[in-house]
């Protein structure tokens, strides 16, 4: 039985040309959602002021949100 998964890592993301936005923006939106990049994408993250003071659970939180921004900017 064949795989329908797609391996987006494998997938070339669109360069905006300065044509067909609409079209670009819509795949990179897609790939952002695929990749569950779209929230930091869209909402950002705030990054505390005193990180000594959070728990593992906030600090992990943090670490992903980081990852995620990072991730997000490499393919802009």
């Amino acid at each position: 039985m064949a795989s329908n998964t797609i391996n987006f890592s494998s997938v070339p993301l669109p360069v905006f040309t300065g044509e067909n936005f609409d079209l670009w923006k819509l795949k990179l939106k897609t790939y952002f959602i695929s990749q569950k990049l779209w929230d930091i994408v869209q909402s950002g993250y705030t990054k505390p002021d005193n990180t000594i003071t959070l728990s593992k659970e906030e600090q992990k939180k943090l670490e992903d949100c980081e990852q995620k921004d990072a991730q997000a900017l490499f393919v802009l």
